[in-house]
């Protein structure tokens, strides 16, 4: 981007016949468009401001998740956005993070005993990191165990939701999304593949919220008018926003936490010390407390280089609706980014931008912990940024450490001998998963060695 030398180190492009796209990776021109400076009162509502609108970008998620909180616009977007906020935050008995707490110290020392009930041996970790955290997700939402007679429904959900994030990125860049949906409903085959993905994904969101408890997240949904039909055991809307819920949770957790084991597989140094540190930490406790994790910041040091190297959302997109002025920059005059325009924010462009990271290409947890060290506003946001950042990251801030913790105090993840000791590619849908997996050996740990 830089060598075009555009403004804030911007260029455009037009999508289709006319669309203006702005291609964005610098922090101060980010943060204008997805956070922009509250607008005087006119007849339009605050909802029609810059960095709030998806429409037309996000049509091509229609099919998958419907009008739910992550594809909705206006008032509607900001109903169901405080509906899911309310019932993923404020309708658990007690304190949510207690209860979240208590319900990742589970799944993740499930997820211990899986591992070490087999010799340690070459094992692809992404599929057995998508299995436990979609179980985990299950229960927070509905209070209730997967049905062990039901393995087959989550296998086929979670390979239908591997493949549907290929889909829907294809759909984005194909002559379809330029069409009316009635023409790409009647005539595309890469919709009709997309119909037979969704079944097994609307299967298992179906099931959720037939199974959900009273006084769990998903029946507390089901209460609220927005998500009922009449005409319906369960309406579209509910249906629609349980595979929002189920997805997000279970897709970009396993995807984090499959990058951090890949890092450090390939910087056992650095393993070594974050896993020394959960052990003293730890010691003999066999819980992970909140209170545990922060006292470890090595391990939040990690899981934030990660997250930077490798965003599970590399890039998101707004429809800019009112002119944005962006001030001068480096002797340059300002520059306006035109309404009706889209922009396509980079979050790995950001996270990797030379000008505000040092080695930006390079694996180094200790930079989050450099006395003074200070990160530019704009320059980090793996979880997105402004009135529609990721709805679910406080549930991921606990998650992602809890595990991660159970896993290195278990285990020394290692790469197989006669494998290549170098960084996975990407594989690029609308989330990031390590091309091919992630193959590695888990020896038990040696808790001798800890400090």
């Amino acid at each position: 981007m830089k060598a075009l030398q555009g403004p804030y180190d911007m260029y455009g492009t037009v999508y289709g016949l006319s669309t203006a796209v702005v291609h964005v990776a610098h922090p101060t021109a980010a943060l204008a468009i997805l956070s922009p400076a509250k607008q005087p009162k006119t007849s339009s509502p605050w909802l029609e401001s810059t960095g709030i609108v998806k429409a037309p970008a996000y049509n091509h998620f229609q099919n998958f998740c419907g009008q739910g909180v992550f594809t909705a616009d206006g008032q509607d977007w900001k109903n169901k956005r405080a509906a899911v906020i309310h019932a993923l935050f404020r309708t658990t008995s007690g304190n949510w993070e207690t209860h979240l707490e208590q319900q990742v110290n589970r799944a993740a020392q499930k997820l211990v005993q899986t591992l070490q009930q087999t010799q340690p041996e070459p094992r692809n970790i992404v599929p057995i990191l998508q299995t436990s955290t979609i179980s985990l997700i299950y229960r927070y939402i509905t209070h209730t165990e997967l049905p062990q007679k039901q393995s087959n429904l989550v296998s086929s959900y979670l390979e239908s939701v591997i493949r549907i994030r290929l889909i829907i990125l294809a759909q984005s860049r194909s002559l379809w999304f330029l069409l009316p949906r009635w023409i790409y409903r009647t005539c595309s085959a890469l919709f009709r593949q997309e119909e037979e993905t969704m079944i097994p994904i609307r299967d298992f969101a179906t099931q959720a919220c037939r199974v959900a408890q009273p006084g769990s997240p998903l029946d507390a949904l089901r209460q609220m008018p927005i998500y009922q039909d009449n005409r319906s055991a369960f309406s579209e809307n509910l249906i629609y926003e349980a595979i929002t819920l189920l997805f997000a949770g279970q897709d970009t957790s396993a995807a984090t936490l499959s990058w951090t084991l890949h890092l450090l597989s390939l910087h056992p140094e650095i393993q070594q010390t974050v896993a020394a540190e959960v052990q003293a930490v730890l010691k003999e406790s066999k819980d992970v407390s909140r209170a545990d994790v922060s006292n470890m910041p090595w391990l939040d040091a990690v899981l934030k280089e990660s997250m930077r190297l490798y965003p599970v959302a590399p890039f998101i997109v707004r429809k800019i609706t009112r002119p944005t002025e962006l001030p001068e920059l480096d002797g340059r005059p300002s520059v306006t980014l035109p309404a009706g325009a889209l922009a396509c924010v980079w979050i790995y462009g950001l996270h990797r931008n030379d000008a505000f990271w040092e080695n930006p290409n390079e694996f180094k947890p200790e930079r989050w912990l450099k006395k003074g060290h200070e990160v530019v506003p704009g320059s980090y946001m793996p979880f997105a940024h402004g009135p529609r950042n990721c709805v679910g990251q406080p549930l991921a801030h606990i998650m992602l450490r809890i595990f991660l913790a159970h896993l290195l105090n278990a285990f020394d993840f290692q790469i197989p001998s006669g494998e290549p000791g170098e960084t996975k590619d990407m594989q690029v849908g609308f989330t990031v998963l390590p091309r091919g997996g992630v193959s590695l050996v888990a020896h038990p740990r040696d808790k001798a060695h800890s400090w």
